[in-house]
């Protein structure tokens, strides 16, 4: 990747600022950011190479000090390190003698040891532009993603908790599990929770976040504090510029609004579906062959579509056939699958 001339600038200004030990924690979390992210390797191997050049030649070490040294601050990667698709290739004994000039600045350990940063954990991104996107947690939650949002969540969740991030807005339905809390990242805000279903609002060109639930409890936290402990029907209003939070009583449902109308037929069989349309369209939904409850299919429907229209495409993509009787009632028939 090819940084900008700006973005160039400030990789330079926040490196030397590191070095020098006089950034603020917020330049420092930005540049081992930039760091740790990978995206940035080439003009980061550049500016140690100029390091390199300055400092090291009045370095005085032997093959074996190279090798102990590299071992001690990266591990036992010997001369090659992959980081999933990523991989670096280096010169010993001079990335010895350069990491152990930085390492008090800890970028070797972010350099060349991102899988123990990471803890070796896997980590998947789901984005959004203009149209909504339901996602299926490791763990069987949900979360429905709003335009132009985006969220970060292990493959597999390890540990003791259960963690994602959410940049934009995002509807959570979290499964219980009191042994693992949930906790969603969004800047300086986290929402914790065992098992719920809330909304949260965070767009990152916005000064407010906003924490509502629909289902359970929340606990809201800031960097210091918390917040707010919120149940339905309550929600938390953070301000990102006065650092200030305040708590009010609303309508959930009009805040979840903006998801209402979507549908989300997730690997699941006819007889879930009908189950799913009865309560959505109030309309009984019968079978008159049982063999077609079990056809599984995936769909999706984010326009507000019609029960009728609906109907056209799940029968025929499982091969059934369906009518209103006369007393309104959907009945679906069919050889099943």
């Amino acid at each position: 990747m090819i940084l900008g001339d700006m973005a160039i600038t400030r990789l330079k200004y926040l490196y030397t600022k590191y070095l020098d030990n006089s950034c603020t924690e917020a330049e420092r979390d930005e540049f081992l950011n930039m760091v740790n992210i990978g995206s940035h390797e080439p003009e980061l191997q550049q500016l140690l190479d100029n390091y390199w050049d300055e400092h090291a030649v009045t370095a005085e070490l032997t093959n074996d000090k190279a090798n102990e040294i590299f071992t001690a601050i990266v591990g036992n990667d010997n001369e090659r390190v992959e980081d999933k698709k990523r991989v670096v290739n280096f010169n010993v004994y001079k990335w010895a003698v350069a990491a152990a000039l930085l390492v008090f600045a800890g970028i070797a350990y972010y350099l060349y040891k991102p899988a123990i940063l990471k803890n070796e954990i896997a980590f998947a991104q789901a984005k959004t532009t203009a149209e909504h996107k339901q996602i299926r947690l490791p763990d069987g939650s949900t979360v429905v993603l709003n335009n132009n949002s985006s969220l970060k969540y292990p493959v597999a969740f390890a540990g003791n908790t259960r963690e994602v991030t959410l940049q934009g807005e995002g509807y959570f339905d979290i499964k219980h599990d009191a042994g693992h809390p949930f906790i969603v990242h969004t800047g300086k805000i986290v929402t914790t929770v065992l098992g719920t279903a809330f909304n949260i609002n965070a767009y990152s060109n916005q000064k407010l976040i906003t924490v509502t639930v629909t289902r359970g409890k929340v606990s809201v936290s800031d960097d210091k504090k918390v917040l707010a402990v919120i149940t339905p029907d309550e929600q938390v209003v953070f301000n990102k510029d006065q650092e200030r939070s305040v708590q009010a009583v609303v309508n959930s449902t009009q805040t979840v609004q903006w998801q209402s109308n979507d549908l989300y037929f997730d690997d699941m069989n006819m007889g879930q579906a009908a189950l799913m349309l009865t309560q959505k369209f109030k309309v009984k939904i019968s079978f008159a062959n049982d063999a077609v409850k079990k056809c599984r299919f995936t769909g999706t429907f984010l326009h507000g579509e019609k029960l009728k229209d609906i109907l056209d495409v799940i029968c025929q993509f499982n091969n059934a056939t369906y009518k209103f009787s006369g007393n309104g009632e959907v009945v679906i028939d069919g050889a099943g699958c």
